[in-house]
């Protein structure tokens, strides 16, 4: 924050409280250092681009067997009501089983994951590319790591990630995941499409948008009177390979 932007700024606060017929308040030097302090704190790291090499397979998640009792006894009040109507009975899908129960695992252990997500597919539908879908293993490792950041409470990228692609962001108090989202998307407006290609200050949309990621999952954690968010996405974004972002970065349909 710049003393000019700062003088402005209390200028337009200072018209406010005229209307109202209290006071003009003065700059403060004090302050002024300390909410710079604390916009450096805040501000998500620049996403370092990942070197060349060719995108990893899409990784496996482990899909648990679960009790099928429940599944059974749905089904059968599900067949009754079908039967009203004359449609045939639907059988039971061991496959289908599984993968409801995964999907229910990862929303009990990590709603915000699942809500974050769907601010992200809104965004990539804006671009015309296909939704993501939650993966237990990548929420795993994404909340491990903003464990970690709230402890250290160092807003920080992984090193271990095996070339899933990470987006951090951190606020003031609770971050939502609308918030979030907003965070990394608004950074369209910097990006150019004319001129794809990677760019410090909007990798985080870049990443957000990447045709190629199928997999996504996420992390958050409170550390002190700061809220870290961590996302991760399978295969990773951002990869600077001729072609890649003309073929992954599209503009908004």
């Amino acid at each position: 924050m710049t003393a000019k932007f700062a003088e402005k700024l209390l200028d337009e606060l200072n018209t406010y409280r005229a209307k109202h017929g209290v006071p003009a308040m003065t700059l403060s030097k004090q302050l002024c250092q300390d909410a710079q302090k604390s916009d450096s704190q805040l501000r998500p790291p620049l996403n370092p681009p990942p070197p060349q090499a060719p995108a990893p397979d899409k990784p496996t998640t482990e899909q648990p067997k679960g009790d099928n009792k429940f599944a059974e006894e749905l089904l059968d009040e599900l067949n009754t009501y079908r039967a009203k109507h004359g449609v045939p009975a639907m059988a039971l899908s061991k496959q289908l089983c599984e993968d409801a129960q995964d999907r229910c695992q990862i929303m009990g252990d990590n709603n915000f994951a699942e809500m974050l997500l769907d601010e992200l597919n809104k965004d990539r539908a804006k671009h015309g590319v296909p939704a993501m879908t939650l993966s237990k293993q990548l929420c795993q490792g994404a909340q491990k790591w903003a464990d970690h950041i709230a402890e250290t409470k160092k807003l920080e990228h992984s090193t271990d990630r095996n070339w899933v692609g990470e987006n951090l962001a951190a606020g003031w108090g609770n971050l939502s995941a609308g918030a979030t989202a907003r965070m990394w998307y608004d950074e369209i407006k910097n990006y150019n499409f004319d001129k794809p290609g990677y760019s410090g200050n909007t990798g985080h949309f870049t990443q957000v948008v990447w045709k190629a990621s199928k997999e996504f999952g996420a992390g958050i954690k409170s550390g002190g009177d700061f809220t870290y968010v961590v996302g991760r996405f399978s295969p990773t974004g951002n990869v600077t390979n001729a072609g890649e972002f003309e073929k992954n970065v599209l503009p908004p349909k």
